[in-house]
Formats: structure tokens, C-alpha cells, sequence
């Protein structure tokens, strides 16, 4: 489990996407990639009003991160998430691989109508 948790913390240090990305860099894609599912599972655990599965002790931070995104979104991003994990021994420049998956999560984390006309 800690192999797994290595790759979050960029994230979890509130990185800029991009600053994230060169992070990641040098780990191996399918093990960040694997990573990110966990999480993104454990939010959407947490949407649904579950307890996370693989991340329990960062119940808060998922929770933070469940409260901004919608369920839907985090299927989307699930099952794009596992398209990816497919593509991610590809020869492609890993910097723009990590930045784009990146991208994609964060905007899964900002998609909750709801939340968002609560605060506006």
C-alpha cells in the first residue's frame, strides 16, 4: 500500500497540475495511474455515502474532495481512468501523459452543481 500512497502525495502537497506531473515523471505510469483509481474509487465510496476502501486514513482529505465533484463525473473519470491504465506502457512522453490525466481528474473535482451554487 505505501507503493501506492508515494505517487498521491504531489497531489495531496496541493501541487499545480503541471508541478504534479514532473513528479510523476520518473515513476512508472501504471503504478500512479493505479493509484489515482484507488483514490478516485474511495471518493466515490465517500459521494455515495460509503467509507473509503483503500485510503481510510485519508477519510478527510477524500471527503473534501467528494464534497466538489458530482457522481456521475467520477464514473466518467473511473472508467477513463481504466482506458488509461491500458495506454500507459505506450511510448509517449510521459510528462504530457501525467499532465493530461491530471487535468482530467481535477476537472472531475470541481463538476458538483450543487456545491457549486451553495457557495455562489
Amino acid at each position: 500500500m505505501a507503493a501506492l500512497r508515494a505517487p498521491l502525495l504531489p497531489i495531496r502537497a496541493g501541487m499545480a497540475s503541471a508541478e504534479a506531473a514532473e513528479a510523476l515523471v520518473n515513476t512508472d505510469a501504471a503504478t500512479w495511474i493505479d493509484a489515482l483509481q484507488r483514490a478516485f474509487f474511495d471518493v466515490s465510496l465517500i459521494a455515495a455515502g460509503g467509507p473509503p476502501r483503500y485510503f481510510p486514513g485519508q477519510a478527510a482529505a477524500l471527503t473534501r474532495v467528494a464534497e466538489f465533484s458530482s457522481r456521475p463525473q467520477l464514473a466518467a473519470l473511473l472508467k477513463w481512468l481504466n482506458d488509461q491504465r491500458r495506454v500507459a506502457g505506450h511510448p509517449l512522453s510521459a510528462r504530457l501523459f501525467a499532465q493530461a490525466v491530471l487535468q482530467r481528474c481535477a476537472q472531475a473535482c470541481t463538476s458538483n452543481p450543487v456545491t457549486k451554487s451553495l457557495s455562489g
